[in-house]
């Protein structure tokens, strides 16, 4: 049979190489959780960039958009047309045109 001594000693080996494991297990688990950690703030980053992104993307859409209206609407003015209805006849023009008739 074990002496008292003998089976504190075993009894205290168990617990320190349960300790030593445990020891383990949490030092994996904080390295874990610290990589967990990194790749949360690595994806809010993200997301805040994409959000910036996307407002910088509308921003310049509406810029597009008013530079072509812009110049559609220059396009389709003619200084001889009313934006493409009747010709503009000036006051010399309607003169001249009285003078003939």
């Amino acid at each position: 049979m074990k002496t008292l001594n003998e089976e504190n000693s075993f009894w205290a080996t168990v617990l320190k190489d349960k300790n030593t494991n445990l020891a383990k297990i949490w030092e994996e688990f904080e390295k874990s959780n610290r990589q967990l950690n990194s790749i949360l703030e690595e994806e809010q980053t993200m997301r805040r960039d994409l959000r910036n992104f996307q407002k910088k993307k509308d921003s310049l859409r509406k810029q597009v958009y008013y530079l072509y209206e812009k110049e559609e609407k220059e396009q389709n003015f003619s200084p001889h047309t009313n934006q493409g209805d009747e010709p503009i006849i000036h006051n010399s023009q309607k003169v001249k045109e009285e003078e003939k008739s």
